[in-house]
């Protein structure tokens, strides 16, 4: 049995690491491009423009970003209430840095005065908070903390229906704007702590 499964680790051949490293500059052997992998084998990410791909990509790391530092790793949409709540009572909100998402997202899922096909692609579950998303979209001036709350939960969402599968469904298509805009909301929490 080799290497250190189950005991003493075997020494590397440095001088043999070294050379490979050498031998391919990426310093990575049998190199695969991860956006030719993806155009060839994920459905849709072809069809993405460069646009789309990065607001996908930003949002990633800022979610990522925004779950440590704001949440310590642990976002659920009761502590993201909660943290709003939080926020609210210590400092005040404001809407103004978040007005352009709101609007954004309470035309997408708000129409005509009724929740569609698009807020049900949401896919809240029963402890996700759907209600409180409800009631600040369907108010043209929803208290900053109701608002601030209901986005939060919003990019929630996008994040879940990213990471665990359900954009990709689809082929991810006409998801640019969603990400652009939760990308907004990331970074203004991100400021607000």
């Amino acid at each position: 049995m080799s290497g250190a499964i189950c005991g003493k680790a075997k020494t590397p051949d440095i001088a043999a690491l070294i050379r490979a490293a050498l031998a391919n500059s990426t310093g990575v052997l049998n190199v695969i491009d991860p956006e030719n992998w993806l155009a060839n084998r994920a459905l849709g990410y072809a069809q993405l423009n460069e646009r789309e791909r990065a607001a996908i990509a930003h949002f990633s790391l800022l979610w990522g970003l925004f779950e440590l530092q704001v949440m310590n790793a642990r976002a659920n949409a009761v502590g993201l209430v909660r943290k709003v709540e939080d926020w609210d009572s210590t400092r005040g909100l404001q809407r103004d840095p978040f007005e352009g998402a709101f609007h954004y997202f309470r035309s997408r899922y708000f129409l005509n005065g009724t929740f569609g096909d698009l807020f049900e692609g949401l896919r809240f579950g029963r402890s996700d908070c759907r209600k409180l998303v409800e009631e600040a979209l369907s108010q043209e001036q929803p208290t900053p903390k109701d608002m601030i709350a209901a986005l939060l939960l919003i990019t929630y969402r996008l994040r879940n229906n990213l990471f665990h599968g359900e954009k990709w469904a689809y082929g991810i298509r006409d998801q640019r704007q969603n990400f652009e805009n939760a990308n907004q909301v990331l970074m203004r929490a991100l400021e607000l702590s």
